[in-house]
């Protein structure tokens, strides 16, 4: 969460103006020990002077009625108790509170458009549906309809496509989605398994599952929310490895273009067998992640915040001492942008941040420029970072 997000600057502003009930006094709390530097911030917005001189500046622009009837009140001896919740309240919340977060931000520099292009839009409800025989269905968050694809009653309606099987005696028939740049999708299997499909992500499934496995695979990031059947494992298979399950929920993160791929489990259990030694098998609890090395093909398991990793299907980006980056990958494939770094040491510098995943990059561009000291410049679909 961050200092230009509505809700931290509302919380900020009953918290200088001595309004805060118990949960924003938590809600802020959290915000401030996100990051030390949103102490930093919030400090120095508490110093009357800070506030005063911001008023100074607005008092010169759009402001000077409204600062006069209250600049007297301000100069009083005997009122410097109440100069913070005077000077906000006296121009406006808004407008003071947006001038008092640029004046005192560290750092502070906004990011610039070297050409006169639109604003860059958050991703979408899109997908392509690819079907045995090659036919191809558009997928959006519009789309509501009923269709039979090979031994399939298939229903698409909003944002979600459902699989239920008519006849378990013919042969399955192979289905893919594939989510493009900026899209996102979810399926019910024919198993009633829930998937989540992240952008720039592809799931092949067959129309019914047949035999002792319910077996799929995958390229890209999903959530899967398995339905249990014990006499009929369910497997996901990776680039790497598979990971095998009775019903559970867990996050997969596989992209070609990623170094690293991980498996973070949410509930219940699963077991990895990697696919160069099928002898060797990993077996997760909840809250753990095994996070495999593409490059040198090892791997190791660690205790993580799940939240980390599966806010990007309930609508927000977390990051949590992320390297720029890493959170730069995440946002070229939502934004469908390039992000090109000067120099390794700004790809490194580690970030705090959670915003909605629905912002327009030049909301996000600024809280990831003033958070980290960094310039950035947007020139058509390419941001310079520097």
């Amino acid at each position: 969460m961050d200092i230009h997000n509505d809700k931290i600057k509302s919380l900020v502003v009953k918290s200088i103006t001595q309004e805060l009930d118990k949960k924003e006094e938590k809600a802020l709390s959290e915000w401030l020990d996100l990051d030390p530097g949103n102490k930093k911030i919030y400090k120095r917005l508490l110093d009357s002077k800070n506030i005063s001189h911001s008023f100074s500046v607005l008092e010169s622009i759009d402001t000077k009625k409204s600062f006069e009837k209250t600049k007297s009140k301000l100069s009083s001896p005997s009122n410097k108790n109440k100069i913070r919740k005077i000077a906000i309240v006296a121009s406006g919340i808004a407008a003071s509170i947006v001038l008092a977060f640029s004046l005192f931000m560290p750092n502070i520099g906004y990011f610039k458009v070297k050409n006169d292009i639109p604003s860059f839009e958050p991703g979408k409800k899109k997908a392509i549906l690819i079907v045995d025989n090659g036919q191809e269905i558009n997928l959006h968050d519009s789309l509501k309809i009923n269709i039979s694809i090979d031994n399939a009653d298939v229903k698409i309606e909003n944002s979600k496509i459902t699989y239920k099987p008519k006849v378990n005696n013919a042969v399955p028939k192979m289905n893919k989605i594939i989510t493009p740049h900026g899209g996102e999708f979810s399926v019910v299997l024919p198993d009633s398994t829930k998937v989540w499909l992240n952008a720039m992500s592809e799931i092949e499934f067959p129309s019914f599952f047949a035999g002792g496995q319910r077996v799929v695979k995958l390229k890209g990031e999903a959530f899967f929310d398995v339905s249990e059947d014990k006499d009929k494992p369910f497997i996901v298979k990776l680039s790497n490895y598979e990971v095998k399950v009775l019903g559970t929920k867990f996050n997969i993160s596989d992209y070609n273009d990623s170094q690293k791929s991980h498996t973070t489990l949410c509930s219940g259990s699963i077991e990895i067998a990697m696919l160069k030694n099928s002898s060797e098998k990993i077996a997760l609890t909840p809250g753990s992640q095994l996070l495999f090395n593409n490059a040198t093909n090892t791997f190791e398991t660690k205790e993580v915040d799940t939240e980390l990793y599966t806010s990007w299907m309930q609508g927000y980006f977390y990051y949590v001492k992320m390297p720029l980056g890493e959170i730069a990958k995440s946002l070229s494939k939502w934004y469908e942008i390039e992000v090109k770094f000067e120099d390794d040491a700004s790809q490194n510098r580690l970030f705090s941040a959670k915003f909605s995943r629905y912002d327009k990059l030049g909301t996000i561009l600024k809280v990831m420029e003033e958070g980290s000291g960094l310039k950035f410049d947007i020139d058509g679909k390419t941001v310079n970072v520097r």
